[in-house]
C-alpha cells in the first residue's frame, strides 16, 4: 500500500508560473519554504498527450478496478473518478503540487468546488476509503485508508503522506513569506511554466549510497542543503526533453561550478563529422586542458582516478597539453552494457592537442611502465602499445591528436555530414547514444551542455510522429517481459 500511494504521488505534481503573492493561489502556498524536493505535473497536458480518455490502456485498468475483489466497491469509486475527474471538484486544470519535507511526503491541489468534493469524499467513505470527515479550525479533515491525513477548504485540498495531522495544520496555515512560493527555487521553476513536469530538488534528498558516491565528486566545503536541481521535462512528438541546471545556494560553491564550467569551451565544426561511422556512444567536448586538470585534481575522487590511470606513462602531462576538441567513440553499446561481452567493446579517445612536449618523455615512461608490469610497446611512429594480465591498451600522437583506445589507432577522418552536426553548434559538452541495439522502440538518447551546470537531455524515438507519452506504455511492457 505504501508503495502504490508514493507511486501515485510522484505522478502528481505541478508547476505554478507565478512568483509574487498577488499571482499565487493560496494551495500553493502550503508548500513550506524549506521543502527539500518539489515536483510538478500538468495532469491535463499528459492526460491530453497520453490519449488516456480512449485508450486500452485507460480502459483496461478501469475494467480491472471496477471488477477487483480486492477493492470491493472502492474499487468501483476509484473507476468513477478515473474515468471523470472532475467529480472530485478538484481543479486538474491547474497545477497540482508533490512535496518532500523531512520524512513525508505532501500532495496540493487546488479545489474548484468545495461541496462537490465534500460530496465524493462522501462516497469515499460509504465505500470504505475514507474516515468520516469532520470540521476544525475552518477546515474540513479526512484519513485515506487509515496511511494519509487529507484536509481541504475552498481553495486547498493537502494530502500528507504518512497521515501527519501536524504538519497538515502548519501546511494549511503557511503564509506567503514562509512558503516555497518565495524562494529563488520557485522562481527558477517557473521558469519552465511551459513545461509538462518541472522537478527541484536539493542533495540532501539523495540516498545514503547515492550521497556516498557523489560526495567526492563535489566542490571542497559543499553541503547537500547547498546544492540543487531544477529540470523541466516536456513530452513531445517522437521525442521527450528535460532541460535540467544543477547550482547552488552557497556564493563559493557557485563560484566553483561556475569555475567547472570554463574548463570546458565551445566545441568546433570539424571533430563531430569525424566521429568513426557506427559508433554507438560518442561524446564531444571542448577542453581548455591545464583548466580541466586543475579542476580534475581539486576533486579528490577525480584525482584518485587520474592517479590509478598513470599506469607508467604522465597523464597529468598529456592533460595538460590539450587545447580544443576530444572525442570519445565506442562501437558496441549493447557489448559495453552486458557483463559477458564487455571485452568486445571497443573505445578510443582523440584530443586535439596544444604542444606534444610530453613525447620527450616516452622512454622514460617505457622503463617507468616496466616497474607497473606493464610490458610498452612501439607499434609504430609515435604509436604504442600497453600490455599487461589485464591491460591491454594503445595509444599514438599523430598530427596534433592524442589517441587513447582498446585498440590499435585509427587516424580521424571526414565522414561525411553528421545528423547532430547542428546541435553540436555552440555546446560544450554533447554526448549521443544510439540506443536502438538496447530498446528496439528508441532511436537516440542525447545529453548536452552550453553552460557552467547546464544540462539538456533528449530522448528521440523511431516513430517521430505520436508523441512519447503515447509511446510509453509499449516500452514499459517490453521492459516488463525482460524482467
Amino acid at each position: 500500500m505504501k508503495q502504490n500511494i508514493f507511486t501515485f504521488l510522484l505522478m502528481a505534481a505541478a508547476l505554478l508560473s507565478g512568483c509574487s503573492r498577488s499571482t499565487v493561489d493560496d494551495y500553493v502556498m502550503t508548500i513550506p519554504a524549506d521543502a527539500e524536493a518539489v515536483a510538478a505535473v500538468r495532469l491535463d497536458h499528459i492526460a491530453q498527450k497520453a490519449a488516456l480518455t480512449n485508450s486500452l490502456l485507460m480502459k483496461m485498468q478501469l475494467s480491472a478496478l471496477k471488477n477487483s475483489s480486492a477493492l470491493g466497491g472502492a474499487g468501483e469509486a476509484l473507476a468513477q473518478f478515473a474515468s471523470n475527474p472532475s467529480v472530485s471538484g478538484l481543479d486538474f486544470s491547474s497545477p497540482a503540487y508533490l512535496f518532500k519535507r523531512g520524512e513525508s511526503m505532501c500532495l496540493t491541489l487546488k479545489v474548484d468546488d468545495e461541496s462537490m468534493l465534500d460530496t465524493f469524499v462522501d462516497m469515499l467513505v460509504d465505500k470504505g476509503i475514507c474516515t468520516r470527515s469532520r470540521e476544525r479550525d475552518g477546515m474540513t479533515w479526512s484519513t485515506i485508508m487509515q496511511e494519509a491525513t487529507m484536509v481541504w477548504n475552498d481553495g486547498t485540498l493537502l494530502i500528507t503522506y504518512p497521515a501527519d495531522n501536524r504538519l497538515a495544520a502548519a501546511c494549511m496555515s503557511c503564509t506567503f513569506d514562509d512558503s516555497f512560493a518565495a524562494t529563488n527555487a520557485f522562481n527558477n521553476m517557473s521558469e519552465h511554466s511551459g513545461d509538462d513536469i518541472v522537478l527541484y530538488a536539493n542533495a540532501s534528498v539523495m540516498t545514503d549510497e547515492m550521497k556516498s558516491t557523489v560526495k567526492s565528486k563535489m566542490p571542497a566545503g559543499a553541503r547537500w542543503n547547498d546544492m540543487e536541481l531544477t529540470a523541466g521535462i516536456a513530452f513531445e512528438a517522437g521525442r521527450t526533453t528535460i532541460n535540467a541546471l544543477i547550482s547552488s545556494t552557497n556564493p563559493k560553491i557557485q563560484s566553483e561550478i561556475d569555475r567547472y564550467g570554463e574548463a570546458l569551451k565551445p566545441i568546433g565544426p570539424d571533430m563531430v563529422n569525424m566521429v568513426p561511422r557506427g559508433s554507438a556512444l560518442w561524446m564531444l567536448m571542448g577542453a581548455d586542458g591545464p583548466r580541466l586538470l586543475e579542476v580534475m585534481k581539486s576533486l579528490p575522487g577525480i584525482k584518485e582516478q587520474l592517479i590509478a590511470m598513470g599506469l607508467g606513462i604522465d597523464v597529468e602531462q598529456m592533460l595538460r597539453a590539450v587545447d580544443g576538441d576530444v572525442l570519445i567513440a565506442m562501437n558496441d553499446l549493447k557489448a559495453a552494457t552486458d557483463a559477458g561481452q564487455a571485452e568486445t567493446a571497443s573505445v578510443g579517445l582523440y584530443a586535439r592537442l596544444a604542444n606534444t612536449d610530453f613525447m620527450a618523455d616516452v622512454d622514460y615512461w617505457k622503463q617507468s611502465a616496466k616497474d607497473y608490469g606493464i610490458d610498452f610497446q612501439s607499434v609504430g611512429n609515435d604509436q604504442y602499445r600497453l600490455h599487461a594480465d589485464n591491460i591491454d591498451a594503445y595509444w599514438a600522437v599523430d598530427n596534433h591528436t592524442l589517441y587513447l583506445g582498446t585498440s590499435a589507432y585509427r587516424p580521424l577522418q571526414v565522414e561525411g555530414k553528421n545528423a547532430f552536426a547542428s546541435r553540436v553548434e555552440g555546446q560544450k559538452l554533447f554526448i549521443m547514444a544510439d540506443l536502438s541495439t538496447v530498446e528496439p522502440e528508441i532511436s537516440t538518447l542525447t545529453i548536452s551542455s552550453a553552460g557552467s551546470g547546464q544540462l539538456q537531455l533528449e530522448i528521440n524515438m523511431k516513430n517521430k510522429n505520436e508523441n512519447f507519452l503515447k509511446q510509453l506504455p509499449s516500452i514499459v511492457l517490453m521492459g516488463m517481459t525482460k524482467m
